[in-house]
């Protein structure tokens, strides 16, 4: 993987050219997770207001797109990360095994 690479328009956390795949690791207050936050939930961010559900569907056209140019989106939630490592990393290697399955 490589890191904060442009992908179409956009810049991901890692990115796994050769095999199309892309790990996005999401910050729970920057993507309003929805375990933690309600879709009404707002917050003032560079002097403009932002609704956890606008974010939410921000970040769903951005999948879309990165997809519809062929890239496989694996998301680790911030929470999920700190609460477990371990199981996180398993879960991403069987996933990536999973990717390889489908070739």
């Amino acid at each position: 993987f490589r890191s904060e690479q442009l992908v179409g328009k956009f810049r991901v956390d890692e990115l796994w050219e050769d095999r199309k795949i892309i790990l996005e690791i999401c910050g729970d207050y920057w993507h309003f997770n929805p375990r933690l936050y309600g879709p009404e939930w707002e917050t003032t961010r560079n002097g403009k207001k932002i609704i956890a559900s606008q974010k939410w569907e921000e970040d769903r056209k951005r999948m879309e797109y990165l997809n519809s140019l062929g890239y496989k989106v694996y998301v680790i939630w911030e929470r999920d990360f700190e609460a477990d490592q371990k199981r996180c990393m398993k879960e991403l290697k069987d996933w990536l095994y999973s990717q390889d399955k489908e070739k």
